[in-house]
């Protein structure tokens, strides 16, 4: 083979070796970019979630400013302020188990509250001020479950005393909260469930 004709094979040989390294390395730069761009795009994916949890989190707390509260029922369920945000607005009625108009008025509420509150998305509660021990509970108990009482019927924790029971000068004493905690209105007080109605009316959006 002539020296030329081998100088002539050493530069194609030459040339596509270069051709294949230029194509593998410009494959490597891809994926290599490639990998950098999903990296990329995985740390902003998780900046913006964590950036969106934060927000949501800033935002429940800047959404409600009411009332917190933590207590159970007479039966030991577990109510909280949660209450007031799954309702539009909630009656809040104070009583007492030695009190005769406020027994009066259960069955009355009673209906209201498995009728035209439930379709107006309006909870009702109750706090008897007298209940505050295991026999003061047990003798709760029996009364409503005579009455056929199935709205929830709350023991008092220090928040709801101080909120709504120290403010009650006589009972029943009834109030109107609105799905931040807000009194809108009340207190109410006497036997009054056409009022109460009235009030829930005057302050549903």
């Amino acid at each position: 083979m002539k020296h030329k004709d081998i100088s002539k094979l050493i530069a194609i040989t030459l040339a596509a070796c270069m051709l294949l390294t230029s194509c593998q390395g410009g494959s490597r730069k891809r994926e290599r970019d490639r990998d950098k761009d999903e990296d990329e795009e995985e740390i902003e994916l998780t900046e913006s979630r964590e950036t969106k949890t934060e927000e949501s989190d800033i935002s429940q707390s800047e959404e409600y400013t009411g009332l917190v509260f933590n207590t159970t029922d007479i039966y030991g369920t577990e109510y909280s302020d949660q209450y007031f945000r799954d309702h539009e607005l909630t009656i809040v009625n104070i009583w007492g188990t030695y009190c005769g108009p406020c027994i009066s008025e259960m069955p009355d509420l009673e209906e209201l509250y498995n009728g035209e509150l439930a379709e107006l998305n309006v909870g009702l509660i109750g706090i008897p001020c007298d209940v505050y021990d295991s026999q003061t509970t047990e003798t709760c108990v029996e009364l409503i479950e005579d009455l056929g009482v199935t709205f929830p019927i709350l023991v008092m924790d220090d928040a709801l005393l101080n909120e709504y029971v120290a403010q009650a000068s006589v009972v029943p004493t009834t109030f109107i909260v609105n799905s931040n905690g807000e009194v809108v209105a009340g207190p109410i007080e006497g036997s009054y469930p056409d009022q109460y109605m009235e009030a829930v009316y005057a302050n549903l959006g």
